[in-house]
């Protein structure tokens, strides 16, 4: 690591604020050893997009860190919609594999929301990811809404690889997943 080269007074400047910024700046650059990156617990990519979204529109497309793996019927997976659309809308979850160095994508999970906000998550298998080279990608609907905005998904996955079984409630109406008082779903990792 380099040596701290503290931040010399400038004139004008008050002593004192030379004095923290150089406490503040020892803070943040003194060793410590990297933490491990965390390989189990909730998996939870949550995208929130204020404007209409256009036609098709690639709304993230990431590389998790971590292996990860999402559930059939995307199971506690959550949707937030301010201004409801005029025909339902569809939008699509998809998973890129990297083969001979093209990435292809494949859908792995839907959202409709209806004209009245509720959310609807369909996956007949989910989807597991190896933190690596596979990636996650949410695409607004084919056709953009007259008035569909502000809507905000939070996908329910669980990372690391192996088994694993997590308990999540689940709430019927506007913004849920529908389904009962809970629901709890095993996935196998990558």
């Amino acid at each position: 690591m380099n040596p701290i080269v503290p931040i010399m007074p400038v004139a004008g400047a008050p002593d004192e604020l030379i004095r923290v910024l150089n406490d503040r700046f020892r803070f943040l650059t003194d060793e410590q050893p990297p933490s491990a990156p965390e390989t189990s617990g909730l998996f939870a990519p949550t995208c929130f997009l204020l404007r209409k979204p256009a036609a098709g529109e690639v709304l993230y497309d990431f590389i998790p860190d971590v292996p990860c793996s999402f559930p059939p019927r995307l199971v506690g997976s959550t949707v937030l919609v301010e201004a409801n659309p005029t025909a339902t809308a569809v939008y699509a979850f998809r998973k890129g594999v990297l083969v001979a160095g093209v990435r292809h994508y494949t859908t792995f999970g839907t959202l409709s929301i209806s004209t009245s906000g509720i959310g609807t998550w369909t996956s007949l298998s989910g989807a597991s990811f190896n933190g690596t080279t596979d990636s996650i990608q949410k695409v607004a609907p084919a056709s953009q809404d007259a008035s569909l905005a502000g809507v905000g998904t939070c996908l329910a996955g669980v990372q690391g690889v192996g088994p694993a079984t997590i308990s999540v409630p689940v709430s019927g109406g506007s913004g849920g997943s529908g389904g009962g008082g809970g629901d709890s779903f095993t996935v196998n990792g990558a």
